[in-house]
């Protein structure tokens, strides 16, 4: 799972960004960017009801469950997502990755793969925990073997003749400057 680290761009992106660590997971690619979006991600972050709603939009089965130390070694679909509390007090998400008896390992957007106690986590885990699977409309997405020519030219096809006018103007321009 750590291959699948996706560092978020600023404070506010760790939601978008832990989302786009588990959809990597189960082989979908998407962007930062277009998770802001479909979160409503805002000056202040994501909140959990949106990362919940969210994440069923993108064709996840997603519930959100408050656990404590006792319940947290279960046995939990992973990758889920974690809500914590920063050194610095600020609300934060993270993946959790693998939990074992005595230690877990999170992929936190900011600081990248971290294996901690499991008394140290709850230092910071405020006991809720997102849990998330696949469902029927979750679709499998590679952007990585997109042909960048193609998109390239559907981008153009809309403004062929404004780009057809500069190549006439480039021509234009050059055998007059000659």
């Amino acid at each position: 799972m750590h291959k699948y680290l996706v560092k978020q761009h600023d404070a506010t992106d760790c939601a978008a960004a832990c989302l786009a660590m588990v959809c990597m997971y189960y082989k979908k690619d998407i962007s930062i960017t277009k998770l802001r979006d479909l979160l409503g991600t805002d000056i202040k972050g994501t909140t959990l009801k949106s990362l919940e709603s969210g994440a069923k939009r993108l064709g996840f089965d997603a519930k959100a469950i408050r656990v404590n130390r006792e319940t947290f070694t279960s046995k939990f679909s992973l990758p889920a997502i974690a809500h914590i509390i920063t050194k610095e007090g600020v609300t934060h998400f993270v993946v959790v990755h693998k939990i074992t008896k005595h230690s877990v390992v999170v992929l936190d957007p900011a600081k990248g793969k971290q294996k901690m106690s499991i008394i140290e986590f709850f230092n910071y885990f405020d006991g809720i925990l997102l849990l998330l699977a696949p469902n029927n409309e979750f679709v499998v997405e590679s952007n990585k073997n997109k042909n960048t020519l193609r998109t390239f030219i559907k981008l153009l096809m809309p403004q062929k003749m404004l780009f057809v006018y500069s190549i006439i103007a480039s021509l234009l321009l050059t055998i007059l400057g000659v």
